[in-house]
């Protein structure tokens, strides 16, 4: 094995580390999986601490339609929605593109869903 290369996912793997592709695939194929999603946002908040090319690499492999996903499939779990909007922040941070990109996704309207359900619930 070289530096590099990839490692195929266990058969009963739940997580497995990658570059921002395989991470969105991997939580667009677990989307039910609640640990599995709350994973793969701290994996890409940490890759965005890398900055504008990882904001582009996420933006092109569907990275906000997965934060979304995750936000909207699991709009009851406070931890994922903190995560998630943690990664949001860290993907728009001065990037016009990735604004619109993650507006279009429709995370406004997930962050403010998550807003209401936890302001209401005192959480």
């Amino acid at each position: 094995m070289e530096l590099g290369d990839i490692i195929d996912k266990p058969v009963a793997g739940k997580a497995t580390a990658g570059n921002a592709p395989q991470v969105v695939q991997h939580m667009s194929d677990n989307l039910q999986d609640k640990i599995a999603q709350i994973q793969g946002l701290r994996s890409l908040q940490m890759m965005l601490e890398f900055g504008r090319s990882q904001q582009d690499m996420l933006c092109r492999t569907k990275g906000p339609e997965a934060v979304v996903a995750a936000m909207t499939t699991h709009g009851q779990d406070a931890e994922l929605q903190c995560h998630a909007a943690l990664v949001l922040a860290f993907l728009v941070q001065g990037n016009t593109q990735a604004q619109v990109a993650v507006l279009e996704a429709g995370a406004a309207e997930a962050i403010v869903a998550a807003m209401r359900i936890f302001t209401t619930e005192g959480a």
